[in-house]
């Protein structure tokens, strides 16, 4: 799915002396788009473009409301011949500022109510997924296989995982990465899925006696833009715990 967030300039929206209908319009252009994706259960790119607004959206209300702060008290300081021309500068100054605040608030309180329905989706998807493992045994987890069916195509795809840990300001962040490596239509299955992945691995060369998650859910709503996602983070709770 193409990735349209990035044509939105925050910037350019939101600056001084903009004209704040159209600005309205373009935001609420934006929503009804994400809207519409949610209205048929697509989460991603969703919660990624709306929250990366709101963080974008934040940081510009800071920033107007700490220059407006600065503007009342820097212009109370000015005692010069041309005072009363300053003064009328700052208050058009202040008028705009005011505006561009009240607009960033309005835009927030919109943002908002769209991730908290893209949230509340993701986590109704996540909690009917169930995840179970073939191994009896304990073993690296760090590396290994995970199948699921894709109700929506009616397909079942078997995955390699592999954990990935990064590193920010010296803590450690993980996560995993996804390839697809078999995906085998349910008209064509003649054994379970936990049948399969035992064949699977017999006949698989690349790692010994892997870690094999078997995931299952029924819905059938869109696979990679809103089951992987919150299969990804169940799965990864499931790994490290």
């Amino acid at each position: 799915m193409k990735n349209t967030m990035l044509q939105i300039d925050i910037r350019k929206l939101t600056s001084c002396g903009s004209d704040w209908e159209t600005n309205q319009y373009l935001l609420l252009r934006k929503i009804k788009e994400w809207q519409e994706l949610l209205a048929k259960n697509i989460i991603y790119p969703v919660l990624q473009e709306s929250e990366l607004v709101k963080d974008k959206l934040d940081d510009l209300l800071i920033e107007n409301i700490g220059s407006k702060s600065w503007l009342e008290r820097e212009v109370r300081a000015i005692l010069i011949e041309d005072q009363i021309i300053v003064q009328e500068k700052a208050k058009h100054i202040s008028t705009e500022l005011d505006k561009l605040i009240n607009y960033v608030e309005w835009a927030i309180e919109n943002v908002e109510y769209i991730i908290r329905e893209a949230r509340i989706i993701f986590d109704f998807i996540k909690d009917d997924i169930s995840i179970n493992h073939l191994n009896s045994d304990d073993k690296y987890r760090g590396k290994g296989y995970f199948v699921v069916q894709d109700n929506k195509k009616e397909v079942v795809k078997i995955y390699l995982y592999e954990m990935i840990i990064s590193w920010t300001y010296d803590h450690p962040i993980e996560n995993i990465k996804f390839t697809l490596l078999r995906s085998i239509p349910s008209l064509l299955m003649d054994s379970s899925i936990e049948e399969l992945m035992e064949k699977f691995v017999v006949h698989s060369q690349k790692m010994y006696k892997p870690m094999v998650y078997v995931c299952k859910t029924d819905l059938d709503f869109s696979f990679n833009e809103s089951i992987l996602p919150a299969l990804k983070t169940r799965l990864l709770k499931e790994i490290t715990n």
